[in-house]
């Protein structure tokens, strides 16, 4: 769980960079630079499309880590009696 949670500033790094590549491709376009915009932007688009991935397999892996520690904690707290029935 703990690699996990040390993932979760580098995700918001990767959408950071995202909206920064977003922000320099509109600075590229106002300057007339259409060509190097659009690729800027599309490396922006890619960034941010790999940060929600990234974000959407973080919450699933987390969920379940939190889903299997709350099963063993509950098996824990059955006693052998309860646990035959």
């Amino acid at each position: 769980m703990k690699h996990l949670l040390d993932m979760e500033p580098d995700l918001r790094r990767l959408r950071a960079l995202a909206e920064l590549l977003e922000l320099a491709g509109e600075g590229l376009e106002a300057d007339h630079q259409t060509d190097t915009a659009m690729a800027v932007r599309h490396a922006g688009e890619l960034v941010a499309e790999t940060a929600r991935r990234l974000r959407e397999t973080f919450n699933r892996a987390t969920d379940a880590l939190r889903r299997e520690a709350d099963a063993r904690a509950f098996a824990a707290m059955r006693t052998p009696g309860e646990a035959s029935s």
